[in-house]
This record gives structure tokens, sequence and C-alpha cells, in this order.
């Protein structure tokens, strides 16, 4: 996707500091049971916007407009991978935790020249905790 030419100063002047969480790799005792991994948290500038019209209707099935956001960042994001059970990505942006969905390359500029991210970010809701079994069940 070849974006606007002020892509890079809109993320420099109205990106902000959010804090982006990456959890570590599960772990497997002895056992057979497995334990999650920690959470690792870095700050990351980035710009946060409401979804388009074109981008709302790109957005997975289920998926509420109002639950989500589109972030711009040049940092590294991770999308969740089903096959392998790894967990993605979490932004808080003002004390609210989204997943990213989905991300995809975004250059600005005439030439492309600026690389960012483009990353579709989903509302977090917990209500349930966390399923992965962390001790033996009789």
């Amino acid at each position: 996707m070849l974006g606007p030419p002020d892509l890079s100063s809109t993320v420099d002047r109205f990106g902000w500091t959010v804090t982006r969480y990456r959890i570590g790799a599960s772990t497997t005792d002895a056992n057979g049971y497995r334990t999650a991994g920690a959470e690792v948290s870095a700050s990351i500038t980035m710009h946060v916007t409401m979804p388009s019209g074109q981008q709302v209707a790109r957005l997975p099935e289920g998926i509420e407009p109002g639950d989500a956001r589109i972030g711009y960042t040049s940092a590294d994001l991770r999308v969740a991978d089903p096959v392998t059970g790894a967990r993605g990505d979490e932004i808080e942006v003002f004390g609210e935790r989204y997943s990213v969905a989905a991300i995809e390359p975004y250059r600005s500029g005439a030439t492309g020249g600026a690389s960012y991210i483009a990353a579709t970010l989903v509302r977090v809701r917990r209500t349930d905790p966390d399923p992965l079994p962390t001790e033996a069940t009789p």
C-alpha cells in the first residue's frame, strides 16, 4: 500500500507513546504441562486512528467497528499464529488493550521510501482467565 507523502511527519507529529506487550514462548515441563511465557513490554510510537470506510469493510467478521483501530508505526509488531499457538502482540492505548489482528506494509512518500506498518487493532475484552493451563488438573 502506497500512502500519502506526509505519513512519516504524521507519525512523528501526531503519534504518541503506547505500550506494546509481547508474550514469550510457552514452555512444557517434564509432565507435559505448558506454562505461559512471560509478558514483556516496550514503549513504541504509534499514530492510532478510527478505521476508514474501506478499512471497516476489511475487518474480520464479527468485529464491531467501534472495537477496531488502525495504528501506523515503524516498530516491529506480531500477529497471533494459530498453527504454532504463538500469541500476537497487544497494544495499550489510553488504558485499553488492543490485539494486533493484522498487519500490512505501508510506504509513504512519493517514492515509497519510508516504510511503516498499518496494523489493524481489535479491543481486547477479558472476561475469562487465560485458557492456557498452568498446573495439573486431577
